[in-house]
């Protein structure tokens, strides 16, 4: 665990601590030479059985970690640590060209994408947000970035194949990379596809566009070397493998070939497993309620316990 500080400046008043000791005593001394005129200490101790004169050191040291915690506070005290969180926000960018019908992933590869998404939105915690993107000559923003597993599965079943050619990756990383929430910190597109970007915008100018905003790009290849069934015909689409890859390594994502189903499901597990990573926390809040209470606490002890005489 890392401590820092937004304002570390304000830490030169832990300079005054001494002058707090320092004026306690002051005080104290002064408080009993008042009391000393009403009171005979010693015969009163003898009859109670108890000291009345204390140096209040359960006051001062009260005091001390309250100026403490007051300072830490003005600090802007952030702690850094490891957390096993989430890894990202996603945004799930599937293929729905009409090529994915192709029956090498069984029923066909645009169903097992759905089956295997499906799944892992049930794997997941409830916290991370989730966005879906259709693609085929064109984008679709089929649901923004949410929690609610209820229309993320109502999305993705409603998914299905357009009738309009091609396979524009090219657009879909750039729709999906502004389809992110403007508060997310860490984001990721996984980007299921059988094909290759063979129409509009180029992929180099959206690899660009996803390095800018800080977003990693995690393609999964969908389809078997031999290709599969469709419309009765076989059909083999070679897969742009090269830019695949490349829009992975560029922007610190990884790139996936699913032949299977199982492997489908692999891919998604490592993309959506929980991952450590390091997260800070501003904690000035906090310390500064920490104070208030025992500011509280030290006006008790003060009016009961520590309380002067007379």
């Amino acid at each position: 665990m890392q401590i820092s500080f937004s304002n570390p400046g304000m830490l030169w008043f832990f300079l005054g601590i001494p002058f707090l000791v320092l004026g306690h005593f002051i005080a104290l001394r002064f408080t009993e030479k008042r009391a000393i005129r009403f009171a005979n200490f010693e015969a009163l101790a003898r009859v109670t059985h108890t000291k009345l004169r204390t140096n209040n050191i359960g006051v001062l040291i009260l005091r001390i970690i309250m100026l403490a915690l007051i300072i830490l506070a003005a600090s802007g005290t952030k702690v850094t640590y490891n957390a096993t969180v989430p890894g990202f926000d996603y945004i799930i960018a599937l293929d729905t060209s009409v090529s994915m019908l192709a029956t090498d992933l069984k029923p066909n590869r645009l169903e097992a994408a759905k089956d295997t998404t499906l799944s892992i939105i049930n794997r997941l915690d409830g916290k991370t947000k989730i966005g879906i993107v259709s693609f085929a000559g064109t984008s679709t923003v089929e649901l923004r970035p949410t929690i609610s597993t209820e229309e993320l599965k109502n999305a993705i079943v409603k998914l299905d194949i357009k009738n309009i050619g091609g396979s524009n990756i090219g657009e879909v990383l750039i729709t999906a990379s502004n389809t992110f929430d403007k508060d997310s910190k860490d984001k990721a597109i996984i980007l299921l596809t059988d094909g290759q970007g063979n129409i509009g915008t180029a992929i180099e100018n959206a690899i660009e566009y996803a390095k800018e905003q800080e977003i990693k790009i995690y393609p999964i290849a969908v389809a078997t070397s031999t290709g599969g069934l469709f419309t009765d015909v076989n059909v083999t689409l070679q897969i742009d493998e090269e830019s695949l890859k490349k829009m992975a390594d560029e922007t610190d994502g990884r790139y996936f070939r699913a032949t299977t189903k199982d492997e489908l499901d692999t891919a998604y597990v490592e993309l959506t497993k929980f991952r450590s990573r390091l997260l800070t926390k501003e904690i000035s809040a906090h310390l500064m309620f920490l104070a208030i209470l025992i500011l509280f606490t030290e006006w008790l002890l003060i009016k009961t316990k520590y309380s002067s005489i007379p």
